[in-house]
């Protein structure tokens, strides 16, 4: 079933770049979409060509490059992937998805020490932001601070569970009871 709503979403998301490209070829946030749905399909060199051309179009666009690093990456082009997710970051710096991402990227390419300040900055940035606790409680892990990692993990799941139950997807736990 999931599978089915995924493949319809897909079909609607090349109808409509499709559609929004005639209207205005020079849309470069259409030829994101387009190169965003291209990724979905492994049509790497039509997302390339199509990446290329939205930050042709607009090189300030930080969604393009994002992306075109998210997709480098994924293929193992991590010199490429990182210039591009630095130059998403250059223009999006109070981005805290961006910023998630090349915190997690310098994780990837074992730079413990640049991934702790990225993660430092980022809860900074964010501070109400979860995944950047969790994620700086992960990085602390990496630089040999356990201590300060759980103390930054508990805070994440804290948040997390205040977020849940505010959406009222969760009950209150009942007084004595952990969770």
């Amino acid at each position: 079933c999931a599978s089915i709503r995924s493949h319809q979403t897909s079909a609607q998301a090349r109808i409509f770049a499709a559609r929004a490209l005639a209207l205005d070829e020079g849309l470069a946030e259409a030829h994101t979409s387009s190169a965003f749905e291209r990724v979905t399909q492994w049509d790497w060199s039509g997302a390339e060509q199509a990446f290329r051309r939205a930050i042709e179009l607009n090189p300030r666009y930080a969604t393009a490059h994002f992306w075109y690093a998210r997709m480098l990456a994924g293929l193992g082009r991590y010199d490429d992937a990182l210039e591009r997710l630095r130059e998403a970051h250059r223009l999006e710096p109070l981005s805290r998805v961006i910023r998630d991402n090349l915190t997690q990227f310098h994780i990837l390419r074992n730079e413990p020490a640049i991934a702790l300040v990225e993660a430092r900055r980022l809860v900074e940035l964010a501070p109400d932001y979860p995944s950047g606790h969790a994620l700086l409680g992960r990085v602390l892990l990496l630089n040999g601070k356990p201590d300060e990692a759980l103390a930054l993990i508990r805070n994440a799941t804290l948040y997390i569970q205040r977020a849940l139950l505010a959406a009222g997807l969760v009950s209150p736990q009942p007084t004595g009871t952990t969770p």
